[in-house]
């Protein structure tokens, strides 16, 4: 297995900093939307890989459900801040364990 992105970051980002002129120190950048860190990024991500998306913390949504409740709205005929404020208040009153 490879080195963590933490270990990567800490080799990458002073080198990259110096070849852009930039200052980079105790694990921060002085200027966090500048190029160096941009391009650091990127090899590091190239190294290590990119980090995980939200996408892998997906739940599967029973689909005939999702049909149900899809048909009932469209069929109540709500404006989309009707169906906002609808989302929220049903947010609100629904307690999970």
């Amino acid at each position: 297995m490879g080195a963590d992105r933490e270990t990567i970051k800490a080799i990458v980002c002073p080198i990259v900093a110096k070849h852009y002129g930039e200052a980079f120190a105790d694990g921060q950048w002085a200027d966090s939307d500048g190029a160096a860190k941009r391009k650091a990024n990127r090899i590091i991500g190239s190294i290590v890989g990119t980090q995980p998306t939200k996408q892998a913390n997906k739940v599967a949504v029973d689909k005939k459900l999702v049909k149900t409740i899809s048909a009932s709205i469209i069929g109540a005929g709500l404006t989309k801040k009707q169906f906002d404020a609808l989302l929220s208040e049903l947010r609100a009153s629904i307690a999970f364990a």
